[in-house]
């Protein structure tokens, strides 16, 4: 299948200077049996092909179907929820048969009620996505509508499923490598944010034990941690220095300190 991953438009000078790495993850986990494009509308903004004015989502959701895409997965954080919502709308409109998904944080925690405030939201992927993403997506390859996939919420028959929890990887390690060609260059986001060097993310682990109350990372994670090995984490960085041109790394983590 076609499909298209959506980073939305929320501008914030210092937020959002990087490659998408949870898209990346996404796109690396679907290549091997469909084809994929990412759509960084921040990165758009910065380079200036993209407008912020009133047309912007219109502008956003015309080139994601230019793509012809079939399966159309957005990432949704609580700032870029509202832009998630719009652009999927205008998506709908356009090409009423496209299967619009939508994962990340803020997804995860009111799926149900995402499914039903907006009918042109077919699924929600909760929790990691790397497996629930694909399954999904070869299930709509089969003409099936995700009932029975663990990790998703979804329309089914005209209900609303849930199905069950996926459980957490145990190895991250048992992860490919992400493919960061899926996004632009190292450098344009270098050029483009005005950052120092060329950076890329670099994720470490994930999880976070604790109980904050402004937090959604242990709920999302269910207070577990888990973490990459130092070779696997030291394989990654030889591989995007030397094939990728990074010149420094962001070791993305929650509990980065907290084994010595």
């Amino acid at each position: 299948m076609n499909v298209a991953l959506v980073f939305p438009p929320f501008y914030f000078e210092p937020m959002y200077n990087l490659p998408p790495l949870g898209l990346i993850n996404l796109a690396t986990a679907l290549k091997d049996r469909h084809q994929v494009k990412i759509f960084d509308f921040v990165l758009a903004i910065r380079q200036g092909t993209l407008k912020m004015d009133k047309n912007i989502y219109d502008e956003c959701a015309r080139l994601v179907v230019e793509s012809d895409p079939e399966v159309v997965g957005f990432s949704a954080q609580c700032t870029t929820f509202p832009a998630v919502i719009q652009i999927a709308h205008k998506i709908k409109l356009k090409k009423p048969d496209i299967r619009v998904v939508v994962g990340g944080h803020n997804a995860s925690f009111v799926d149900e009620h995402v499914l039903k405030c907006y009918g042109w939201i077919d699924a929600v992927v909760r929790g990691e996505g790397e497996i629930t993403f694909r399954e999904l997506v070869e299930a709509y390859t089969c003409g099936a509508d995700g009932k029975g996939i663990p990790g998703v919420t979804c329309r089914s028959d005209k209900a609303i499923v849930r199905n069950p929890d996926r459980d957490l990887m145990a190895d991250l390690d048992a992860l490919p490598l992400a493919d960061y060609s899926f996004a632009p260059s190292f450098v344009e986001y270098r050029d483009a944010c005005h950052l120092p060097r060329s950076i890329a993310v670099l994720e470490v682990g994930r999880g976070c034990p604790h109980r904050c109350v402004y937090c959604s990372e242990s709920l999302l994670w269910r207070r577990q941690t888990r973490t990459y090995s130092v070779d696997r984490l030291i394989q990654e960085m030889q591989h995007l220095h030397e094939a990728m041109g990074a010149e420094s790394f962001l070791l993305a983590y929650d509990q980065f300190t907290a084994q010595r």
